[in-house]
């Protein structure tokens, strides 16, 4: 019985070992797919990074994109911290987006040539824009970049 025990005991620390993806690993949740970053520490999530559509999303004629703080695989919840270099290029589809608190950087080109958006909310979380990330979004006539504080205070 002892023997039974202690194998059903090493089998769960197995199963939540690999619960966390490791580096690299990409998935889809939603909308969109996702790279793992890094697996987390004692005291922070694990993150992830915004790499295009997933294929419901890709499927979809016209989307107002919402780029998550969160999100999830296998139960593990991730950070999302930045939106890959030319993830969304040319995706005329994509009519807004909307970024979450948290996220942090759109790099190069992510929205370049999204001619039909016309909308963009940006956090104060977001540290850092890069080089055309939203070059040649001929109709992006409003960017609303939020207060420093994410409840609207002062």
């Amino acid at each position: 019985m002892k023997k039974l025990t202690f194998s059903l005991i090493m089998a769960l620390v197995a199963v939540q070992a690999w619960a966390v993806a490791s580096v690299n690993t990409m998935f889809t949740d939603g909308d969109l797919a996702y790279r793992v970053l890094s697996t987390g520490g004692d005291d922070t999530y694990p993150s992830v990074r915004v790499i295009g559509f997933s294929a419901t999303g890709e499927a979809k004629t016209s989307i107002q994109l919402t780029i998550p703080a969160y999100a999830t695989i296998n139960g593990e919840t991730y950070a999302v911290k930045n939106v890959d270099p030319s993830a969304f290029t040319g995706k005329t589809s994509i009519t807004s987006v909307r970024f979450m608190y948290g996220v942090q950087s759109i790099d190069a080109s992510a929205f370049e040539n999204c001619t039909n958006m016309t909308y963009a909310d940006i956090p104060s979380s977001m540290l850092f824009i890069y080089g055309k990330a939203f070059a040649g979004c001929t109709k992006l006539a409003k960017v609303y970049y939020a207060l420093p504080d994410p409840t609207g205070r002062v």
